[in-house]
């Protein structure tokens, strides 16, 4: 999440609404009064609390103001990121994860199953997205805001039934932005090439069972569209998605995950014989630190049933996918790199800053252990949780491990 995490704090060009105004060389309404509304605009908002307000501006001295005491409690399992790049204008909006290794149990305890809830809802939004920048976006780009914006509403719509549906209420929202990510003011929009920003929102997402909502996911894209003029025939195009390179899907641990990571930590360190008493031992005088045990005292304790350990504290990475909820999409991956105890038994300790200590293990199938190329020399497993609950759709999950 580094780009994006430059990017707010990097902010907006530091030039008031009257200075943005006279640059484009309108005059300061009256009805503005210095609290011109930013829309897109970078912020961070967390929770059910929050994340509703991605459906309006804000304004811009509000902009940077810490989180609420609010945002801080058990509800919030997701928070939305906007972005806008300073210099050009570009904008971009995603839906991460406040939870780490809970996020891989694929339910059987109620934030799981309000995670997979809130997950689906985004997977729908970057596919909707997706599919009106690919295939809709170009030829109505240029239509009056009012009607384009309906016009995508509509295929949204019809997209999002054909996937299955969302479990919250479809909003879509596309703006003209200029090179600093400020509006175009309407009736001086451009009819030859535009800067759009399109967001794709699942508001009120609800969970079955549950009395309240969870909150509203979004997933935003930039991209130009020109209106073009070859051999007298009018045509409209339209680039792919600006920014691709922005994190899909992140993830960050909460406390009440620590507890189960201080478990695997404490059964991994039990496995390696980590304060292991081994009985009293004697020196060999011809070879320096080797001791000889007096006693066979057997293996360590093995709480997680690990078995004989192959590499240690090695470097390594894990990814997961959160597509997988609505078959037959594009992948919204998240990815963290951290170290990896391997054992015989295939089961796996993977250590990050965003897992906690975590098990897993490699899932094989019928031709064998499938593996795909990953960053310094290693290389992909797909994996699974050992707890995962029976009937839940399971993330697609990966570790990099060494090839040998």
């Amino acid at each position: 999440a580094a780009p994006l995490g430059d990017f707010l704090e990097y902010g907006r060009l530091s030039l008031s609404d009257e200075d943005v105004f006279e640059l484009r060389s309108c005059a300061v309404p009256p009805s503005v009064s210095g609290a011109l509304l930013l829309d897109p605009a970078p912020r961070v908002l967390v929770g059910p609390g929050q994340s509703p307000e991605i459906a309006s501006g804000v304004a811009f001295d509000s902009l940077g103001e810490a989180l609420g005491s609010d945002v801080a409690g058990s509800e919030a399992l997701h928070m939305v990121w906007e972005a806008v790049e300073p210099l050009t204008g570009i904008a971009a909006a995603r839906t991460y994860a406040l939870g780490g290794a809970s996020l891989l149990e694929a339910g059987g305890s109620v934030p799981a199953e309000q995670h997979q809830v809130l997950l689906h809802a985004y997977v729908a939004a970057a596919a909707c997205c997706r599919h009106l920048i690919a295939g809709h976006l170009a030829s109505l780009a240029f239509l009056a805001p009012p009607q384009r914006d309906a016009q995508l509403a509509r295929v949204a719509a019809d997209f999002l039934t054909s996937i299955g549906g969302a479990p919250g209420r479809l909003q879509v929202s596309c703006t003209e932005l200029d090179a600093m990510g400020l509006a175009v003011p309407t009736g001086t929009a451009s009819m030859c090439v535009a800067l759009l920003y399109l967001r794709v929102m699942v508001a009120d997402v609800a969970c079955p069972g549950l009395g309240h909502t969870l909150g509203t996911v979004a997933y935003g894209d930039s991209a130009f569209c020109v209106h073009a003029c070859e051999e007298g025939s009018l045509g409209r195009l339209c680039s792919t998605g600006l920014t691709a390179d922005f994190p899909a899907f992140a993830f960050w641990p909460v406390p009440s995950e620590l507890s189960r990571s201080d478990e695997v930590r404490a059964g991994l360190d039990s496995c390696l014989g980590v304060g292991f008493d081994r009985g009293p031992s004697v020196a060999l005088g011809h070879r320096s630190g080797i001791r000889v045990y007096l006693e066979n005292k057997g293996p360590p304790p093995d709480p997680l049933e690990l078995g004989i350990s192959i590499d240690q504290e090695v470097q390594s990475a894990v990814a997961w996918d959160i597509s997988t909820l609505i078959p037959g999409q594009e992948p919204l991956a998240g990815y963290t790199s951290g170290h990896a105890w391997v054992f015989e038994s295939g089961k796996l300790v993977v250590s990050t800053p965003r897992t906690g200590h975590i098990v897993l293990c490699i899932r094989r199938d019928g031709a064998g252990l499938p593996s795909a190329s990953a960053p310094n020399g290693l290389v992909w497993v797909p994996v699974e949780v050992p707890t995962a609950a029976v009937g839940a759709t399971p993330l697609r999950a990966a570790v990099a491990v060494s090839p040998s």
